[in-house]
């Protein structure tokens, strides 16, 4: 695995930038967004509604399941061994921007 984040920095790292928001709100893309910057309501396995709620320890459960599936893709792509700061910096750009736009 090349892409192996710190994930306490990357917790920390994402949460500063995004805060907590436990009802939702318009990004600056105008996207549904709750929690830490999450645009996918894991509980229902759908994208995010405007009148949706959300509690901080769920946030951050959703945060961690969206790490997995980061890693995973940005591990599909990198063939080079990261320091945990870079892939940190990797993941935090993905969980941002999306694979596509990283890619």
């Amino acid at each position: 695995m090349n892409v192996n984040p710190d994930y306490d920095q990357l917790f920390k790292l994402i949460i500063n930038f995004e805060g907590f928001e436990n009802s939702a709100y318009l990004d600056s893309g105008k996207v549904p967004t709750i929690g830490i910057g999450s645009t996918w309501n894991y509980d229902k396995g759908r994208k995010v509604k405007m009148d949706d709620y959300i509690t901080k320890q769920t946030a951050i459960k959703w945060l961690e399941q969206s790490f997995v599936e980061y890693v995973k893709q940005a591990n599909l792509y990198i063939k080079v061994p990261l320091s945990p700061h870079q892939s940190a910096a990797v993941v935090d750009n993905i969980y941002n921007r999306g694979i596509g736009n990283f890619l």
